[in-house]
């Protein structure tokens, strides 16, 4: 399956962290299926 489209968000909930710790990912296929990544 080959990704059409995304949309993605990132956090940091712990405050002083360098990098982020929280990823929420949503995907379309070209397919017409879709998915999250969390």
């Amino acid at each position: 399956m080959e990704i059409d489209s995304l949309c993605a968000n990132l956090d940091i909930f712990v405050e002083g962290r360098a990098l982020d710790d929280n990823a929420e990912v949503l995907t379309k296929y070209t397919s017409g299926a879709r998915g999250i990544y969390w």
